[in-house]
């Protein structure tokens, strides 16, 4: 073997190598953006589910802990729901906390109609910040941005579906971009 045969030789495998990575990098991008989505999406399934069969309010809410529901806190750190008896959207007295789902690295979860809690009212009717709003979205998003960001619509009867752009037909905002 000749020395330019060994350099075209070592010039294809790192070129091969480099587009191997590259696709790498994309599928583990889009299975951390799954997983995130898959989590919020069962978790809704599962609160909307609860709340009818229980026939009680029932409420999802941010929260790294799994215990207590944070202000001000980022969906991407985690969330819990739990029975809402008081309707005061804070686990305590005769609540119980369901379930939680941990936040996932480098994605953002972002809600303007629901930034701080979704309530699932015992008709499986979603609730927002204001009672009057029965529906809205999460945006989530990646390091690529809204390019690759996914929406989950939360319909009037309370059911999530997905979607690549926001409502109203717009691409999605992702929170810094």
């Amino acid at each position: 073997m000749t020395l330019p045969e060994l350099l075209a030789t070592m010039s294809v495998v790192a070129v091969s190598l480099a587009m191997a990575a590259a696709t790498y990098d994309s599928v583990v991008r889009n299975n951390r953006r799954a997983t995130s989505i898959n989590e919020l999406v069962g978790t809704m399934h599962a609160a909307r589910s609860e709340a009818i069969t229980r026939n009680t309010q029932l409420t999802i809410c941010p929260s790294s802990n799994g215990t207590a529901c944070a202000d001000g806190a980022n969906w991407a750190d985690g969330w819990m729901y739990f029975t809402d008896v008081d309707q005061n959207r804070i686990p305590d007295g005769a609540d119980i906390v369901l379930g939680s789902s941990p936040g996932t690295p480098r994605i953002t979860i972002a809600s303007d109609e629901f930034p701080d809690f979704l309530v699932y009212r015992p008709n499986g009717r979603v609730m927002a910040d204001t009672p009057d709003d029965n529906t809205g979205q999460f945006t989530i998003c990646d390091e690529r941005g809204p390019t690759d960001a996914r929406v989950v619509f939360i319909n009037a009867s309370g059911e999530p579906t997905l979607g690549e752009t926001q409502a109203d037909g717009s691409a999605p905002v992702c929170p810094g971009s």
